[in-house]
């Protein structure tokens, strides 16, 4: 019987994938809806298998043959999650009559017409939460494994069907293990059959991802090559990384970096997957502090014996404290390995080391804790001299006690200090005195868990970036552009992405657009033109009404239902970027800067951050980046340079003499254009008239009230909201204020209308503009000079009729849409455009 399978309410990309996966041997087609699953039933001419995204098969999922009564079969699977249909314009009918499927499907079963029948080669199970697999060598008292059983139960506490699994038997003391823990090493000997073993549990678990903690890259490897995403978190330093991870990780979907330092050092070490911190966090303090009531000062150290973590250096901390008079003590929290030759001489040569400085009576070993937590409640200071952490969680258990911390500067201890008071970090080979130092500075200082390092944020992170993974398919085909802009409103920069988009479009490439501040009932003006074009807009849910990471989800989602070869933010909101870029894991992301504003707006945000985000600086941001590409040529340094581009007529307008002289400028009424600069340039420009065309921007009717008065008895006219093209036509000369500095539209449509332009020298001005042949620059926030060029050319008719033909000559060589829209194709896409015919000038 020939049949066509069909996944339904295939709205969330999550679930598509882990029934794709389910069904890896079967051409899918996609109905997120019931209109466009009526649509496809109603086309189809042969049997229909009906899978609802998020299900998978109980066994082998299988067509029955047809009925014997010779009735249209309709066979129905457990749970309602699958069903086969012999005619499937039957059930479009019945879901059109019935409201929804599982009404028609109720209806059919209930009439005569059709054969209906339980058949368990249909049976699937369905889930709409994550499911995942987190393997882990041991469940070893230590820092990675608490970090792994807080995830486990943060993740299963906010429904989420996560499996532990843990590969190996312990050589030392062990935390619980929670409920519905699988052990691997009772399923298979050794450590090759028992990462198989962990395939076939990912299988049957039907698991979204496997997020893999501690194994090598062998194993990481091994796991990728299976059809689960990989999932995988470095804990440590690189010097404490598992042996081959670079190498291994190859084909993860992801790798995650417990801290910032720890991210970079993979990226540095060349790793070929995506990378994302995702900060290691704990429960915040449970209880007051109650430091010792004894006279010494108790330093306490939580650490297992290892040789990264120097405990030998801590006694001579005690013996400084000594010397200087003040008396302490040190608690030594772990517990060595009694088999482990290593931890066994560490232990002695604490002791020994403690004996040479004659503070022997005040180093006390305490053995292991399953709670350390009153412990740091005690103490007066929690002391580290690690020689490298990934983000240690025994920094983070102390500070959320209340309890001062010093450390080394290992990974991660400045993301911690720089959001905690009570934390102070040395260097890493500082002396006793210095660490004595920082002790004494530390005590009495106060504070709490900064809330980016609970555990709540890690697991909210953990949500995201699970889903983000599992939706990672390499081998996807992608094709096109998507361009993410706040809006369609009028103003030069979203006027430059609807001429790129469009131009792109009439190049044959396929692109299409997001918005991030526009209501999807009422759209602005371009984005309607756009659509008009034949260019789709989708329409975020809007910023400001919605939470950015609402927002950041639906675009990313958006993004992933499109597979684009790139996305290109086009004058977006910083926080929406960084949300944006972050979870999109497998598409190049390019950034526009717009010039100084774009650093400006990015200063703003990360002077408050979002809470939780560990993407703190623009550094962090552009390593979620593709690239940044820059409007001219005084930003090269910043990225890639791709001036603006508009549309050149094949001739200006002819312009007819007029008794004066009119100058003119186009900008939106907003303090940042610093048109009182333009209004005072007046006074030194008589005989001249000035035209200021362009809104008033929201919340700027004082600006404009200010620049009316400034203007009081002077040649100036507001002109308000204009058509570019009949504006330039009816002016002598254009005149602008160069800022905020980058490559403004408004001088390139002068140039196109050949006019000569004065400017001030400031952005992609000196790139348009060549002094004394296109027009004329003067420096930057000098009024008078600005007039006096504007008076300069307003007395020389034919030199400011030349200076317009060489602009518009050199707007048609340098400056059109075409050349715009070939650049970004050129470094966005990676390739050539066919030649295209420019469009008419709007």
């Amino acid at each position: 019987m020939r049949t066509e399978a069909i996944v339904w309410d295939a709205s969330s990309p999550l679930l598509v994938e882990r029934t794709r996966r389910a069904l890896r041997d079967v051409d899918l087609v996609l109905a997120a809806d019931d209109a466009s699953l009526v649509a496809r039933l109603t086309r189809s001419d042969r049997g229909a298998l009906l899978v609802r995204a998020g299900a998978w098969p109980l066994g082998d999922l299988r067509v029955p043959p047809p009925s014997a009564t010779g009735k249209p079969l309709l066979a129905l699977g457990a749970g309602g999650h699958s069903l086969f249909v012999e005619r499937p314009r039957d059930l479009a009918r019945a879901i059109e009559r019935e409201g929804d499927l599982e009404r028609a499907v109720r209806a059919l079963s209930e009439s005569s017409r059709v054969r209906a029948v339980r058949v368990h080669a249909l049976d699937a199970d369905w889930s709409g939460n994550i499911r995942a697999v987190v393997a882990v060598t041991t469940l070893h008292r230590g820092g990675a494994e608490r970090v792994v059983l807080d995830l486990v139960a943060g993740l299963r506490a906010r429904g989420h069907a996560i499996v532990l699994a843990v590969l190996d038997r312990p050589s030392r003391a062990t935390f619980a293990a929670p409920e519905g823990t699988v052990f691997l090493h009772e399923r298979a000997s050794g450590r090759a059959a028992r990462i198989d073993a962990l395939l076939e549990l990912a299988r049957a678990h039907a698991a979204d991802a496997i997020h893999a903690h501690l194994l090598d890259g062998d194993e990481i490897a091994r796991l990728a090559k299976g059809e689960v995403p990989v999932v995988v978190t470095a804990h440590n330093a690189p010097e404490g990384w598992p042996a081959r991870l670079i190498e291994g990780s190859r084909d993860a979907a992801l790798v995650v970096g417990c801290s910032r330092d720890v991210s970079r050092a993979l990226e540095d070490a060349g790793i070929a997957a995506p990378v994302r911190t995702i900060w290691n966090g704990v429960s915040p303090g449970r209880g007051p502090r109650t430091p010792s009531p004894g006279d010494a000062l108790v330093l306490l150290a939580v650490a297992n014996h290892r040789p990264q973590k120097r405990l030998e250096r801590l006694p001579a901390i005690v013996a400084e404290l000594r010397d200087r008079g003040v008396a302490s003590e040190l608690v030594l929290v772990g517990e060595p390995v009694k088999s482990d030759d290593t931890a066994t001489r560490i232990a002695a040569a604490v002791e020994a080391e403690a004996a040479r400085l004659g503070v022997r009576d005040a180093v006390r070993f305490a053995g292991s804790s399953p709670d350390v937590r009153p412990l740091y409640r005690s103490a007066d200071v929690v002391v580290s001299a690690s020689a490298f952490e990934g983000l240690s969680l025994v920094h983070l258990e102390a500070l959320a006690e209340g309890t001062p911390l010093v450390s080394t500067r290992v990974s991660g201890a400045t993301e911690i200090a720089a959001k905690h008071p009570h934390a102070r970090v040395v260097d890493l080979d500082a002396p006793p005195s210095e660490l004595a130092d920082a002790v004494l500075e530390a005590c009495g200082a106060t504070g709490a868990l900064a809330p980016d390092f609970e555990v709540a944020r890690a697991v909210d992170r953990h949500e995201d970036l699970l889903v983000r993974a599992a939706l990672r398919r390499p081998r996807r085909s992608r094709d096109g552009l998507v361009l993410v802009t706040n809006n369609f409103a009028t103003g030069g920069a979203q006027s430059s992405a609807r001429r790129l988009l469009a131009a792109l479009a009439r190049a044959g490439v396929r692109v299409s657009a997001v918005v991030v501040e526009e209501q999807p009932s009422y759209p602005t003006p371009g984005r309607t033109a756009l659509e008009a074009a034949g260019i789709p807009v989708f329409a975020a849910p809007r910023a400001g009404r919605f939470d950015p990471l609402v927002t950041a989800r639906a675009v990313a989602a958006h993004v992933d239902a499109l597979a684009p070869e790139a996305v290109l933010f086009w004058n977006v909101i910083p926080e929406h970027k960084v949300l944006i870029a972050d979870l999109l894991l497998d598409v190049p992301v390019w950034d526009v800067s717009p010039g100084e504003m774009y650093f400006a707006s990015f200063e703003r945000y990360f002077a408050r951050p979002r809470t939780g985000s560990p993407v703190l600086d623009l550094a962090d941001y552009r390593r979620l980046l593709a690239g940044t590409i820059v409007k001219y040529a005084g930003e090269h340094a910043h990225g890639v340079v791709i001036p603006n581009g508009v549309d050149v007529p094949a001739s200006p307008p002819v312009r007819p003499p007029r008794a004066r002289v009119v100058a003119g400028t186009l900008a939106r009424i907003s303090p940042d254009k610093k048109l009182e600069q333009l209004v005072d340039a007046m006074r030194s420009a008589p005989g001249v008239e000035l035209r200021i065309a362009g809104g008033v921007e929201r919340g700027c009717e004082d600006y404009l009230a200010m620049l009316r008065a400034r203007a009081e008895g002077l040649p100036v006219a507001f002109a308000g909201e204009q058509d570019a093209s009949a504006f330039l036509a009816s002016i002598d000369l254009f005149a602008m204020v160069s800022e905020p500095c980058g490559c403004p539209n408004a001088s390139l449509e002068a140039m196109a209308a050949g006019l000569a332009v004065v400017a001030t020298d400031a952005g992609g001005a000196r790139d348009q503009i060549v002094h004394g042949e296109t027009g004329l620059l003067v420096a930057r926030g000098d009024a008078r000079a600005l007039g006096l060029a504007i008076a300069e050319l307003a007395r020389d008719p034919a030199r400011r009729a030349a200076m317009g033909r060489a602009a518009h000559a050199r707007a048609a060589s340098l400056f059109t849409v075409e050349r715009m829209a070939a650049d970004y194709a050129r470094v966005c896409l990676g390739r050539s455009l066919a030649a295209s015919t420019p469009a008419a000038a709007e």
